[in-house]
């Protein structure tokens, strides 16, 4: 009776307009979930991609290199001193794109009218500039030092604290290195809040080459932050790395740093797997019933098809593509419109101010970016297909049960 696939292919998709209403409920309610999944997985994954790089941006790079012992004591004096040989080596590595050297020394700050703990930063402001995101996070004042003048940029938290504003004196005390307690007064001259909790409640940036004055600390500095060009060889340069600088230094990736971050990305893909299961298996549902009530209605139609030589497998392949192409049709205008969606937010942010004191608590930014990643798409194509088949199964097996005599006369 079918003289071809295009055939089939057309019945198919004429039955699906017979009763158009019920067809388009389905196609509607599919679209609205893939659109919603798409939309809180560009979010969520948005969100924790700015929360890293909030973090990584504003102080540890992409992998940082510290000399042996610092990261447990945290001792100007288990500084590294010689950041030339570190430089040199920076320099030449293929997937290094930008550097940066720190010295970090914690002790004191006081104002006029407050003091509190403070992390004091040695930085080179030329190098963060490209290598950081302490620019772009300027609030207020200018990201610059005034040479031979003593000047300080504040964390916004720290600055509020302290209830100082540009211009005015604060005073910076530290521990140096012959543990001798070395101070001096700077003027603020920029404030910036980056959403790392960490710069933005304790952080005071001020030369390099003054904080190496004042700590007594010659050429040393801390710590070496690198931003690469390529994350996907991330653990390949930490090793090649560590390699040519031996036993004398530790490298950590910024996985092994944050260890919390790297949790919450984790979490965050298990929860939307577990999301992706519940939203598929009502997408099931949904074509379950249409695909089999759908049947029902034709029974006696089907039989009278059956008993003039159709072949059952020919019957089968046309209600699974009955099934398929409703999966496809909300496939298309749900990811149109969650695509649209990220787009959208993406250009424009999605507005969270209202809870921006909550959110400063865990270093989120009060307007949050989605990202769009094809994988969303392609997973759900996936997900959309494979239910779509599925779910055309069981209806087509209580099919295949009746013998066309008995489907010509089912009522």
């Amino acid at each position: 009776m079918f003289k071809g696939s295009s055939l089939i292919f057309k019945i198919a998709y004429e039955n699906l307009w017979r009763r158009k209403f019920r067809t388009m409920v389905v196609v509607l309610m599919i679209s609205i979930a893939l659109a919603v999944l798409t939309f809180i997985s560009g979010l969520y994954d948005g969100w924790v991609d700015q929360m890293v790089r909030d973090t990584l941006e504003s102080d540890t790079g992409y992998i940082t290199i510290y000399k042996t012992g610092y990261r447990l004591s945290e001792k100007v004096t288990d500084s590294i001193n010689d950041p030339d040989k570190v430089a040199n080596l920076l320099k030449v590595n293929d997937n290094v794109k930008y550097f940066y050297a720190r010295l970090k020394n914690d002790g004191m700050i006081s104002s006029a009218r407050y003091s509190q703990g403070v992390r004091i930063m040695g930085i080179e402001i030329e190098k963060e500039e490209n290598a950081s995101n302490l620019k772009r996070s300027l609030r207020q004042g200018a990201f610059s030092f005034t040479p031979g003048k003593k000047e300080v940029i504040l964390g916004e938290v720290l600055a509020n604290e302290l209830k100082v504003k540009l211009k005015n004196k604060v005073v910076l005390m530290g521990q140096a290195k012959d543990k001798s307690i070395a101070s001096a007064a700077y003027r603020v001259v920029g404030i910036v809040r980056t959403n790392n909790p960490a710069i933005d409640k304790f952080a005071a940036f001020i030369p390099l080459e003054d904080a190496q004055k004042l700590f007594l600390l010659n050429n040393d500095v801390s710590q070496f932050s690198v931003v690469l060009k390529n994350e996907a060889f991330l653990e390949d340069t930490k090793k090649d790395i560590q390699q040519k600088l031996g036993n004398q230094y530790e490298i950590f990736t910024w996985k092994e740093l944050f260890k919390g971050l790297e949790w919450m990305q984790k979490m965050i893909a298990s929860y939307m797997s577990v999301a992706y299961s519940i939203i598929f298996v009502i997408v099931a549902i949904g074509i379950f019933n249409i695909v089999l009530i759908s049947i029902l209605e034709r029974v006696r139609e089907l039989g009278i098809m059956m008993a003039m030589g159709t072949r059952f497998f020919q019957i089968a392949r046309m209600i699974i593509w009955e099934s398929i192409m409703i999966g496809a049709l909300g496939f298309i205008f749900g990811s149109l419109f969650g695509f649209l969606l990220l787009l959208f937010f993406n250009i424009v942010g999605l507005d969270l101010s209202m809870f921006s004191k909550g959110l400063e608590t865990f270093g989120m930014a009060a307007v949050i970016r989605p990202i769009v990643l094809p994988e969303y798409f392609l997973r759900s194509a996936i997900a959309v297909f494979l239910t779509s088949f599925i779910a055309a199964l069981w209806p087509i097996r209580i099919l295949k049960k009746l013998k066309p005599i008995q489907a010509i006369h089912f009522m």
